[in-house]
């Protein structure tokens, strides 16, 4: 009966050293496919990180392109207010010079008619 036993523990202690080995793999693979899943999560971060800050980077650099546009574009139309504030002041300037020089028209038609009317009597 020793001997039975003897067999069935030799057979038992070899079942649960092959367990063991068994078990020793497929923690090993686990550990492995859990450091391969971290270093595979840890490069998608990198590259989505990588390409937020370049899309972020090429934003600024676009923001920046219209900004120095937009003050081109303010300076340009400074100038031009400018301009026309100069060109209203100068045609009311040429509008009352044009009344005057009617007016003075008129004042020197009318004083050559009396000149001339009066020229007419005198000469009949």
């Amino acid at each position: 009966k020793n001997k039975q036993l003897d067999e069935k523990w030799k057979t038992e202690q070899s079942v649960s050293k092959q367990l063991q080995e068994q078990l020793a793999q497929k923690d090993t693979s686990l550990k492995e496919a859990e450091l391969k899943y971290q270093t595979e999560k840890e490069s998608l971060l990198q590259q989505s990180t990588d390409a937020t800050q370049k899309q972020l980077g090429e934003q600024i650099e676009k923001n920046q392109h219209l900004a120095r546009d937009l003050a081109t574009v303010n300076g340009e139309k400074s100038v031009l207010e400018t301009s026309i504030k100069q060109l209203s002041a100068e045609l009311a300037k040429l509008k009352a010079e044009g009344e005057q020089a009617h007016q003075l028209h008129l004042e020197l038609t009318s004083s050559s008619r009396k000149q001339l009317d009066e020229l007419t009597k005198r000469n009949h």
